[in-house]
């Protein structure tokens, strides 16, 4: 090798340590990193807070939730600002959010502060009880034995935001609570007659019973449900020329008194057949402008917008024929696939969007009818059918409730419910009623044997039954959130 050649070798080695040093060279990697302007935040229960988290990252960055409750509501290349939704719950809860950029990961830890839950047990004398749509009230009758075996019946209402109870004037015959207001005005329907009644003032400025006012032609008034204010009630009464149910709505005048609208029914079945029996109205949203009920016949799911009729879930019904056995002789069933309902008055939710219903579907086995009941929701805005997937282990499911914001109650199996479950329409998630209460509320109960009846005040009021005898006997409950 000669000079000029050991020269060259010599700079090119110097000018290779000098890039290793300083630049690195091509071949390596940078070093990834992110930094965060704040690593935790404790919110309050309200969710009205929201925090902003300026990001420096030396790459593009991604961000994961370990938490359903924290909500990303505006995402920049160099910030990201969060917010909670608010709370019902006692206990407080957690959450984490991972950003990375490559190999960087910086967590924030969030927390959210619980709230003032207040969980009442009513007494097994108290019985059904009804609630007012925003669970400002709660109605009910309690019964006592008296001596010649003789009972005693006493209508209340409980003011739920101070636990305060009203008693009523003791009846000696049988009434059961059919509705009440969230003013407190309370429904009751007489036990064999099924007429209803309400307490009006007298000359003397006593509580007296008075009986709703019937139709021109109808008899036996039947209040199902009632708006928020008390000012229009739902149900229905019998055409006395025909004996048929016809629903019937009911507007409060200047007088305080209740005038009666016979609303519209199908012309027939869905399987084309005259209906025979009639039709109930059963519930309504919380100002009363949409109803739902059932057609007598057959339970079929019927609702009114604008005083309209009309089936709900047409999009899943279906009518169509099994062949049977009967007797060794093979016959042909026309049947239909459709939602159905019994008596339930709180299966709409109070801003009248969604409808809970249970979902009837008919099919032959061996040549037998057998029905399938699954628990459904009906959206009256896009006029969907939801059906959703009963829970492994339980032949059926029955829907009881649903919230304004698509969180769906049901019960399993159907009829004579064992276990409760909710269901979210957004998140198509199923939790059991257990697990939903502890998550929600931070309220434990011992067995998953309550079923949700009311979800209302954008969850600040939930009321709810527990199977002490399944199919025979329950021991009502509600919980408020205080403010």
């Amino acid at each position: 090798m000669n000079l000029s050649q050991l020269k060259y070798w010599k700079i090119s080695l110097f000018s290779f340590f000098l890039c290793m040093l300083y630049t690195g060279c091509s071949d390596d990697k940078k070093t990834d990193y992110i930094n965060l302007s704040l690593n935790s935040f404790t919110f309050n229960a309200n969710g009205q807070e929201n925090i902003r988290i300026e990001i420096e990252a030396s790459q593009e960055w991604q961000v994961e939730y370990d938490g359903r409750w924290v909500v990303e509501e505006e995402k920049t290349p160099n910030s990201i600002t969060l917010k909670a939704t608010a709370t019902q719950s006692s206990m407080e809860r957690k959450a984490r959010v991972i950003f990375r950029a490559g190999e960087a990961t910086e967590v924030v830890n969030l927390s959210q502060l619980g709230t003032n839950v207040n969980f009442n047990l009513l007494d097994l004398y108290s019985g059904i009880i009804v609630v007012s749509p925003n669970g400002k009230y709660i109605g009910g009758v309690r019964f006592e034995l008296l001596p010649g075996d003789r009972y005693e019946y006493t209508p209340f209402t409980i003011k739920v935001e101070n636990g305060q109870r009203i008693e009523k004037p003791k009846l000696n015959k049988l009434h059961n609570p059919a509705s009440i207001s969230d003013e407190g005005f309370l429904i009751l329907r007489e036990e064999g007659t099924s007429k209803s009644h309400y307490y009006g003032l007298s000359w003397d400025g006593q509580e007296e019973l008075r009986e709703m006012l019937s139709p021109q032609g109808f008899d036996t008034p039947v209040v199902s449900a009632s708006s928020a204010d008390g000012s229009v009630l739902v149900g229905f009464a019998s055409r006395i020329s025909d004996k048929k149910s016809y629903p019937v709505k009911w507007i409060k005048n200047e007088l305080e008194m209740f005038n009666p609208t016979v609303l519209e029914i199908p012309e027939r079945t869905l399987l084309d057949k005259p209906i025979d029996y009639g039709a109930y109205a059963r519930g309504c949203s919380v100002d009363g402008s949409v109803i739902y009920g059932t057609i007598a016949d057959d339970m079929s799911v019927i609702y009114w917008k604008n005083d309209k009729v009309n089936y709900a879930g047409r999009d899943k019904i279906k009518v169509h024929t099994l062949t049977l056995n009967h007797g060794g002789q093979d016959f042909t069933l026309d049947v239909v696939n459709r939602p159905v309902m019994t008596s339930e008055t709180t299966n709409m939710s109070l801003n009248g969007r969604y409808l809970a219903v249970t979902f009837s579907e008919s099919t032959a086995v061996n040549k037998a009818e057998k029905i399938i009941y699954s628990p459904a929701c009906f959206d009256l805005e896009t006029e969907k059918l939801t059906i959703i997937d009963i829970p492994t282990g339980f032949p059926g499911g029955s829907a009881s409730t649903v919230s304004n914001d698509g969180i769906v109650a049901f019960g399993c199996p159907s009829p004579g419910y064992t276990d409760g479950f909710v269901y979210d329409m957004s998140s198509q998630e199923t939790r059991n009623v257990k697990d939903f209460m502890q998550q929600e509320y931070g309220i434990t109960l011992t067995k998953n044997d309550a079923l949700l009846t009311r979800i209302a005040q954008d969850g600040k009021f939930v009321s709810g039954m527990n199977a002490v005898v399944v199919a025979q006997l329950y021991q009502c409950w509600y919980l408020n959130v205080a403010d």
